[in-house]
């Protein structure tokens, strides 16, 4: 073509070689995904045989900070039904409420239309189905995340309810963010109750390890460190 430019030999050993150099770079850095990712497989197989250490746990749930024993507002955070989390969540927060008087259980859960025809009444309906009063049940459906629940239950309870008891109901792993969004909105008498898994009470005979045990502390991994990232997300935002 006319005026078309055509390399010389100099231009064309760069572009041969640059070309090969980046080639070269990119599979050296395949490489080298591939043998982290199997180092951080083997060592996650390693930790999982070995239960997580107990301030960990301990430190994320809050079994420093005990369970009022009459709250004036018990908050039941996310968990649908049905649903593991949300069948245990609210387990937990209708036993603290079971034939009880001048306590208020608020469902902090989001809804995109009325919270009373969907996962939110589907908990007030388990509820009071264990023993709460449907009087005594308001729901929150707006917030999306913890930080959110907390803003709304202030606005929703006002700054009379600040120095009123409160108890957090909500997974083990999650309590210690609940815990400190309420606290940074201003609630001063801010208890937890975690929702915890009760193990089995009898013995399950041979291999119980490989086939529960090890599997569930997997899980517990990921568990564990999606919450860690997520508090210094908060942390950074200043939610907490």
């Amino acid at each position: 073509m006319v005026g078309s430019h055509v390399p010389n030999k100099g231009e064309q050993m760069v572009r041969y070689y640059g070309y090969y150099s980046t080639q070269s770079i990119g599979k050296r850095l395949g490489r080298a995904a591939i043998v982290i990712l199997a180092v951080f497989s083997v060592l996650q197989i390693g930790v999982a045989l070995f239960p997580a250490p107990e301030w960990v746990i301990g430190w994320l749930s809050c079994k420093d900070i005990q369970p009022a024993k009459q709250p004036r507002y018990v908050v039941l955070l996310g968990g649908s039904i049905p649903s593991d989390t949300g069948l245990i969540r609210a387990y937990y927060a209708a036993e603290v409420g079971r034939n009880r008087t001048g306590m208020t259980h608020i469902i902090s859960m989001p809804a995109d239309d009325d919270p009373a025809k969907s996962g939110p009444g589907r908990v007030r309906d388990e509820l009071v189905l264990r023993g709460v009063s449907p009087s005594d049940i308001l729901f929150e459906s707006k917030a999306l995340d913890t930080y959110q629940e907390a803003v709304s239950v202030r606005e929703m309870l006002g700054d009379e309810a600040l120095a009123e008891p409160l108890l957090i109901v909500t997974s083990p792993s999650h309590m210690r963010r609940a815990f400190l969004c309420f606290r940074k909105q201003g609630f001063q008498n801010v208890t937890c109750l975690p929702a915890e898994n009760v193990p089995y009470e009898v013995d399950i005979g041979g291999w119980g390890f490989f086939r529960y045990t090890f599997w569930y502390r997997l899980g517990s991994q990921a568990e564990i460190a999606r919450e860690l990232v997520a508090m210094a997300v908060y942390k950074f935002r200043g939610w907490i």
